[in-house]
């Protein structure tokens, strides 16, 4: 009896000592997954590295490297692979430039041609507006008879898409972007003193019409279109359509502000607002959910001495000052900075994690890891 009781104390003893060292195990997994996140949401990695052309050049980014004009020579300048270099002979070096991953193009006042195909795509008029998303690229031209069309052409140069605009003003088009085939539209209509704003979204792959948006009333001064939203920031609110339904999901108030930048953190879209015509102005940062409501969240940002400018990326504010770029978290609490050992005297937004940054002549691009 004695004996089976002994057994039964080293046995409670044992599974206390095994439950113990579960615990510190389990423990310790915690405390590492704690840092890691804690460290993680503390860390933004910035990097920078140098351009192969001067900062006056006229140039493109492609997401995948750079496009730019080196007299009368187009130079495109992978970041990821030199195998993909080419230089292509043109015929002036007046002419503009701009491309995605998947095609590049170079155009005229009167003409476009994507790299690398047997198509110069010649208008009988002037190509007022020129946009690239994914494969394809659209031109809005104003033709020699007066009327006025928006043209798509895909990556092998052929035309896919073209449409009379009349009877309403065009304000904007563009592409949903990435691998998606689809083009948007937004059209002011005015009847009598009504003024109203038609949004169409065009599948290029399966030749159809997938929404017809009408925002009355208000103006649409910009549409952003994700996988799941058409977002159009109007005259005085920010109204979220749904994209599987074409039905308005919610609407904020933001009257006195402009939308001069948009980015994505996670399952929210963020946006840059700015109260005035200047670069330099009082800025707001809004962040919202692609959902039926909004729970939005709004920050002001004041620390604005010495800012030449500011905008998104990755849903983070990244502010450029004159030997550095800074770049907050989401909640403003903490901010990384790149420091720069020359004076930057210019930046511009280039891709959602991309800075191109101008020192003088000499060129940089700017890139947010993490």
């Amino acid at each position: 009896m004695r004996r089976n009781t002994r057994k039964h104390r080293r046995s409670r003893a044992n599974g206390g000592s095994i439950l113990r060292w579960i615990l510190l195990a389990f423990a310790a997994l915690g405390l590492a997954a704690g840092l890691f996140f804690l460290i993680r949401s503390f860390t933004l990695a910035l990097s920078k590295r140098a351009l192969p052309f001067r900062a006056d050049s006229t140039h493109a980014f492609t997401g995948d490297g750079f496009m730019y004009l080196d007299g009368r020579t187009l130079v495109y300048s992978s970041l990821e692979d030199e195998d993909k270099n080419f230089t292509v002979a043109v015929d002036s070096d007046k002419v503009g430039i701009l491309g995605t991953e998947q095609l590049k193009v170079v155009h005229s006042a009167s003409s476009l041609q994507v790299v690398g195909t047997p198509f110069d795509n010649f208008v009988d008029g002037t190509i007022k507006k020129i946009v690239c998303g994914g494969k394809y690229v659209g031109a809005y031209v104003d033709n020699a008879d007066g009327t006025k069309s928006l043209r798509v052409y895909n990556s092998a140069g052929a035309p896919c898409y073209n449409r009379a605009v009349k009877g309403a003003v065009l304000l904007d088009f563009g592409f949903e972007g990435g691998k998606s085939a689809v083009l948007w539209i937004s059209e002011l209509i005015t009847t009598g003193s009504a003024v109203s704003t038609t949004i169409t979204t065009y599948d290029l792959n399966r030749e159809s019409v997938t929404g017809v948006i009408s925002v009355q009333g208000q103006t649409a001064k910009k549409i952003i279109v994700t996988e799941k939203s058409v977002f159009a920031f109007c005259t005085d609110s920010l109204i979220r359509f749904d994209r599987s339904t074409n039905e308005e999901a919610y609407r904020l108030r933001c009257m006195g502000y402009e939308c001069r930048d948009w980015s994505r953190s996670g399952s929210r879209i963020v946006f840059l607002l700015h109260s005035g015509e200047e670069e330099i102005a009082p800025v707001r940062v809004l962040s919202v959910r692609e959902d039926s409501t909004a729970e939005d969240k709004l920050y002001s940002v004041t620390e604005i001495d010495g800012m030449l400018g500011c905008c998104l990326l990755k849903g983070r504010l990244a502010v450029v000052k004159s030997d550095r770029v800074e770049v907050y978290k989401e909640n403003f609490s903490k901010k990384k900075a790149l420091e720069f050992d020359r004076t930057v005297t210019g930046f511009e937004k280039v891709g959602e994690k991309e800075l191109f940054i101008a020192c003088g002549v000499d060129s940089l691009l700017c890139t947010l890891g993490r």
